[in-house]
């Protein structure tokens, strides 16, 4: 998988078990509210990434404009949820997979340390552009495959949600708490 150091360390943490999330913090003897910002389930690297609602409704968009299956959990993020795809798209699905995860922290980082709110629209365009930002790092026929793969992305979304497909208006803000 061809994207930036930085985001291949970022990923080694929750492969890890050591993101900082608040179970980990309280772990180190943080004393502060264990509840996730956007759904007040106690806060894990599970939860973070692929059961909370923010990461629910992401991932649903991926499964409706892919029919990528939603990983069950970090390990089968980049296992054997992958099994069947033809290895030349399964690097390029590891790369949408690594977007997708990075997307997520930086939504919840917004809200958490600058107090603002977010959609998982912001999610969803923030993984279009690191989609787009690292094509460039991908061979020359997996650069236009990237490119393409986010510009449907981004039909796919705009079309069903502004259809009103899959509920996504009624739970469209995520507010910070």
């Amino acid at each position: 998988m061809k994207i930036p150091l930085k985001i291949k360390n970022f990923l080694w943490f929750p492969r890890r078990g050591v993101t900082l999330t608040k179970d980990n913090l309280a772990k180190r003897n943080w004393q502060g509210n264990q509840q996730c910002y956007f759904c007040h389930e106690n806060k894990t690297i599970q939860h973070l990434f692929f059961y909370c609602r923010l990461a629910r409704m992401a991932w649903a968009t991926v499964h409706a404009s892919w029919g990528i299956s939603k990983p069950r959990n970090v390990s089968s993020m980049f296992g054997s949820r992958l099994n069947g795809i033809p290895k030349q798209l399964k690097q390029l699905v590891l790369v949408g997979a690594a977007a997708l995860y990075w997307s997520v922290c930086l939504c919840r980082n917004t809200v958490i340390f600058c107090n603002k709110k977010s959609s998982f629209l912001q999610v969803i365009f923030s993984t279009i552009y690191w989609l787009r930002t690292w094509a460039i790092l991908q061979q020359p026929t997996s650069q236009d495959i990237l490119v393409a793969a986010s510009l449907f992305f981004l039909v796919q979304v705009t079309n069903d949600f502004f259809t009103g497909a899959h509920g996504w208006r009624s739970s469209f803000r995520i507010d910070s708490h």
